[in-house]
């Protein structure tokens, strides 16, 4: 069965298993929106929307009047709602993303990041969270917010790099390369919401993503690493033009060949409660997308 095929039945088959909104959904629903962007396939928007709109019937968290209702573990769904906005320009999608942008503010001030090296599960699940919370923030900054939270933005990606990348840890102790994968998608997805126009910000964004991509380089990631958040992030780095194509394009191919040829399978994930497993998938197919789109 070919590639797309394939992803289409997977979301032909997913289903909301949560009683409640959820990391997973956010996950996949992001991967669907790529596709989207890659092939103008109306069956990926038509199916994000659908999704979206009976979720939050269901959860009786409809935007039009509900959004006093939503709540941080809503944030998951901000990068999903402000595409929704974009392509629709319907006011009660922006009346939602205004909502969630409150609580998400509120959190970031009080927010004590540990990220510890060593403590991988402490790390990842922190991480799971910052990646799918942080370039919807920087995206309505972007579009909304007149980038007034660039820098304190730009001051919580230092502080988690100088984490990851403490100076006290020996040079012979090396980065848990999952931590680095989701931090390289953390990375580029910013990258990709944010404006050139504030130079300085955006170019130590691009600085970081590279330094964390030749550590995650230099490592024996073929053999250790999963793979699926460093095949996107390389492959959406060459076209955003973050990367030389002609130096890394072929890595990023590599790894989603590989990927493909072992976990294409998705339907297994349909009844996993494990959520890193359905952000891996999310990246896999995401990667695909930038795969097919490639400029």
């Amino acid at each position: 069965m070919a590639v797309n095929d394939e992803i289409k039945q997977f979301f032909e088959q997913y289903k909301n298993i949560e009683s409640a909104w959820s990391f997973k959904d956010g996950c996949i629903l992001l991967s669907c929106v790529e596709m989207y962007q890659a092939t103008q396939d109306l069956f990926y928007r038509d199916f994000v929307f659908e999704y979206m709109n009976d979720l939050m019937c269901n959860k009786h968290t409809r935007m039009e009047g509900c959004t006093d209702k939503l709540k941080i573990i809503d944030i998951y769904y901000g990068k999903v709602l402000l595409w929704m906005y974009h392509v629709s320009l319907k006011d009660e999608y922006k009346k939602a993303v205004e909502e969630l942008i409150k609580p998400l503010r509120a959190k970031i001030e009080k927010q004590s990041i540990q990220l510890e090296t060593g403590l991988q599960d402490a790390s990842e699940a922190f991480l799971h969270e910052w990646y799918i919370t942080q370039s919807f923030y920087v995206e309505y900054e972007t579009v909304f917010g007149y980038k007034e939270h660039y820098s304190d933005i730009l001051k919580e990606f230092e502080k988690v790099n100088n984490i990851i990348f403490n100076s006290e840890v020996n040079v012979s102790q090396e980065v848990d390369l999952r931590i680095i994968e989701l931090y390289l998608m953390t990375l580029i997805d910013t990258l990709n919401v944010m404006s050139m126009e504030i130079f300085e910000y955006y170019k130590a964004l691009e600085e970081m993503f590279k330094k964390a991509l030749n550590y995650f380089l230099k490592s024996d990631f073929r053999r250790t690493s999963n793979s699926a958040p460093a095949a996107y992030a390389i492959l959406k780095a060459c076209n955003k033009g973050v990367l030389l194509s002609e130096k890394y394009w072929f890595i990023g191919e590599e790894l989603l060949d590989s990927l493909i040829q072992n976990k294409l399978d998705f339907r297994d994930l349909l009844s996993s409660d494990v959520s890193a497993g359905y952000l891996d998938t999310s990246a896999i197919i995401m990667a695909y997308a930038q795969f097919i789109s490639k400029q």
